[in-house]
């Protein structure tokens, strides 16, 4: 019968104008069943630098996050919050950069993320080393690319904020931040081929790729004024 939850909208977004205003998130590729929905609403300044997020979810935990807070260091993002019921903090990242092109996303209960970049700005390598309680565990992870094609990379096209927090819930963006779109990547000694589809702005409109799972997804996106 094939499997019913293909097609499915995983993630969308609503604008105001430039700013994104509310992100609803789905996991139904891992609780098809009875999926549960986040939805996350942005909040902003006088100068338009997003200052945080009220988040809610339709199957309520004890550990979810309910809000977040942004700190910037100039135009750049460099540190997020996220709390859970009663203000109490879950997790806090931070990130920095070179040359305007983010090279360090960390979290010391969960990841340390350091990112390359070629001469062109395409993300040529990752390593992420796993921490608990402010201490690596061991856990070495590397993904190198070593093609790219010439459109505009799919993380471009929404905040990087929003890129790590549905990275981290869904992996249909699972690929690194860069000018373009990585054809051939290695990640624990798995290979990966990439193979897209362009809309008329030269961003992906459909992403396939193959490993031992192969999977692809489908992009819809607004022009915004």
């Amino acid at each position: 019968a094939g499997d019913p939850n293909i097609g499915q909208v995983i993630a969308a977004f609503t604008y105001n104008g430039k700013q994104l205003t509310k992100a609803v998130l789905s996991d139904v590729p891992y609780n098809p069943s009875s999926p549960d929905v986040e939805t996350d609403l942005f909040n902003y300044d006088s100068q338009g630098h997003l200052t945080g997020t009220t988040i809610s979810h339709t199957i309520s935990n004890s550990y979810d996050e309910v809000s977040s807070s942004v700190t910037y260091n100039g135009d750049n993002i460099s540190e997020i919050k996220f709390y859970t019921a009663g203000n109490v903090l879950d997790k806090d990242i931070k990130l920095t950069y070179q040359n305007g092109m983010l090279v360090n996303w960390f979290n010391n209960n969960e990841v340390k993320d350091t990112y390359t970049y070629d001469s062109n700005g395409n993300n040529t390598k990752e390593t992420a080393i796993e921490y608990q309680s402010g201490t690596p565990d061991g856990f070495v992870s590397l993904n190198t690319s070593t093609t790219f094609d010439s459109k505009s990379n799919l993380t471009l096209a929404f905040p990087l904020w929003v890129y790590f927090r549905v990275y981290r819930e869904d992996q249909w963006a699972g690929y690194t931040p860069g000018k373009n779109n990585p054809i051939t990547s290695t990640n624990g000694g798995t290979g990966f081929t990439y193979s897209y589809q362009y809309n008329s702005n030269g961003y992906p409109s459909a992403i396939s790729w193959t490993d031992s799972y192969p999977q692809s997804y489908q992009y819809e996106y607004t022009q915004l004024n």
